[in-house]
């Protein structure tokens, strides 16, 4: 066990009913952990916290912790640690021993998580509010792994309804060869030849869908007639008109081969199981006649369905229209029942936006009412919005119909010719390629990460980019920077004998001890599902290694041993980088 373990084992032995922090305090000189125990005990006790904590020391002080260099208590109750700089270079030596398992724990061993991400409406390109999900629920899914979980990831295919039509319509309306050709299903069913594909349109499948969607919601909101029209194919589908699901199936084909275009570039394509809304939307009604028989929901006289969720403290919802019709949540009841079925999950996680929080609450509880789990196992994970500054400068959501929305191909095509300018190693034609296309990808997905998960944040492709700061680029570079270093020594790190270390520099001794908190940093991302822990650690971390570099000439030292240790030491920071990279789902670089 670390000197955290130890001590947290050993308070929690002479007060194992309290519940206390131990912390690395933010000013250095109050030692490398401080706990509030004594602070907590004070509020039952209602005693001076100050002499509980000087008690709580002498304790402490009887078991001779072998890796305490002094105890101290300060106001107004804390009592601060200060370990053996000896102790901390076992941490390099647990790094290099655990590589990609250093920083990993069993939290979640045993359990089997379900986590649903990147469910886009399937009617245009995949633009970055998707890649926000995309990223998002990976990001999470792979911190749960790192806590020992079993995980699955699934999405939902939201295959049908009104915006599924108005694509539909679009490209009869939009993608005839010849202008003077009927918006007509009957006559593109025997003429398909005459209306364009994305090949012929010299467009990706992506934009294709996107244009003629974007047209198509535009001619529905100003026209009445083809409002009409495009509810009729809503109906018509429903009714499995043959002609309406061919251009149906057609569409969403091209759909689909976006989406697998721009998830296969960012290495997002990753889902055990795809649900189809068509496939499943029907057989929702029977839970909710289930549940009416059984007296859980109530008939209202027009012939709604309604919940009764007061034991939840939650409003009630419709669950069947007063027309028969069902509603996202029916569906979402059939399908939470399927995904117990196919995946046995102990808990269920959504990655969606704030604006579904009351209805994911809602479908939880009625879950829970008809059987499927209890309301604590399901787990909604929202996130903030992407915004993009208007022509006044003035943030603003994305959206089709202002033509706002950033498509993550054309962001990537962007952010990968700017970074070509930054590569200075002597690479290739094709490996400077392959490594601007990297680093562009890590630029996107970091800048979306590296903020709080519920927080609104405004894009900005320049900073995204950026060789200062905190960026991927940045960050990237001092973990390429530290591979240089390893290679230009000349040493192989396998090599070299880690049981004696040597380290006399403060700004090493403190890399160390930063190291010594990635298995919290961790722990915090999977407690809050926030992967911005992640980015500020390794943010901080790139800083730190930069100023060693710059005041410690490494390739220079003399001494073997210091030699030696500094150089496993730089083994031991790639190391961490290359676990955090995997966290968020970043390739790392070897040169650039």
């Amino acid at each position: 066990m670390n000197p955290k373990e130890i001590l947290n084992s050993k308070l929690k032995e002479v007060y194992p009913d309290i519940e206390f922090s131990l912390e690395v305090p933010k000013d250095k000189s109050h030692g490398d952990l401080s706990t509030n125990i004594a602070l907590i005990l004070s509020k039952s006790l209602k005693r001076n916290p100050l002499d509980i904590a000087n008690e709580v020391k002498d304790k402490l002080e009887q078991f001779k912790l072998e890796f305490s260099n002094s105890i101290s208590v300060v106001n107004p109750g804390f009592i601060n640690f200060k370990f053996k700089d000896e102790i901390y270079f076992n941490v390099v030596k647990d790094i290099l021993t655990l590589k990609d398992k250093y920083g990993s724990n069993n939290i979640l061993k045993g359990k089997t998580v379900l986590i649903e991400h990147t469910s886009p409406n399937p009617n245009k390109e995949f633009h970055l509010g998707h890649l926000k999900n995309n990223v998002t629920g990976l990001s999470i899914s792979y911190i749960l792994e790192a806590c020992g979980a079993k995980v699955f990831r699934d999405c939902i295919d939201n295959n049908r309804g009104i915006a599924i039509a108005r694509l539909m319509y679009g490209y009869l309306a939009h993608a005839k060869k010849d202008n003077s050709l009927p918006t007509s299903l009957e006559y593109w069913f025997e003429h398909k030849d005459q209306w364009l594909t994305p090949t012929e349109a010299n467009k990706s499948p992506g934009k294709f869908v996107d244009e003629l969607y974007t047209k198509g919601s535009i001619d529905f909101k100003e026209s009445k007639e083809v409002e009409e029209f495009v509810r009729k194919l809503v109906v018509d589908w429903e009714n499995e008109d043959i002609k309406n699901l061919e251009l149906w199936k057609l569409t969403q084909e091209w759909v689909w081969e976006g989406y697998r275009q721009s998830l296969g570039r960012v290495k997002g394509w990753k889902f055990d199981k795809i649900w189809h809304e068509s496939d499943i939307y029907k057989k929702g009604k029977e839970h909710v006649q289930r549940g009416l028989e059984l007296g859980i929901f109530k008939k209202l006289d027009d012939g709604a369905i309604l919940t009764n969720l007061k034991e939840f403290k939650l409003a009630d919802t419709i669950l069947i229209k007063n027309d028969g019709t069902s509603l996202y949540i029916t569906q979402d009841l059939e399908l939470t029942s399927l995904k117990r079925k196919e995946f046995n999950p102990d808990e269920m996680y959504w990655v969606i936006g704030p604006e579904q929080s009351l209805a994911m609450k809602q479908m939880f509880a009625v879950c829970s009412q008809l059987g499927f789990g209890e309301y604590s196992d399901y787990h909604h994970i929202p996130y903030g919005f992407i915004l993009v500054r208007d022509k006044e400068g003035n943030p603003t959501k994305m959206s089709s119909r202002s033509g706002n929305q950033h498509s993550v191909n054309d962001l990537i095509d962007k952010a990968s010719e700017k970074i070509r300018g930054y590569i200075t190693t002597d690479l290739t034609d094709k490996e400077r390629e392959e490594v601007s296309e990297k680093l562009a990808v890590a630029s996107i997905k970091y800048s979306l990460l590296k903020v709080n998960r519920i927080q609104d944040q405004i894009f900005d492709l320049n900073t995204s980019i950026a060789l200062e700061g905190d960026s991927a680029v940045y960050i990237l570079y001092s973990n390429t920077r530290i591979l240089s270093l390893i290679q230009k020594s000349n040493i192989d790190v396998n090599l070299i004998d880690n049981t004696n270390l040597k380290y006399v520099n403060d700004i090493e001794l403190e890399l160390i001890k930063y190291l010594s908190q990635f298995p919290d940093t961790l722990i915090n991302s999977y407690t809050t599902y926030s992967p911005n822990d992640i980015t500020n650690f390794i943010f901080n971390l790139s800083q730190s290694f930069n100023k060693y570099y710059n005041e410690v000439n490494i390739l220079k030292e003399e001494d073997k041993l210091l030699k030696d240790s500094r150089i496993l030491l730089l083994k031991a920071i790639n190391i961490v980088f290359e676990n955090s990279f995997k966290l968020l789902g970043i390739e790392s670089v070897g040169r650039m």
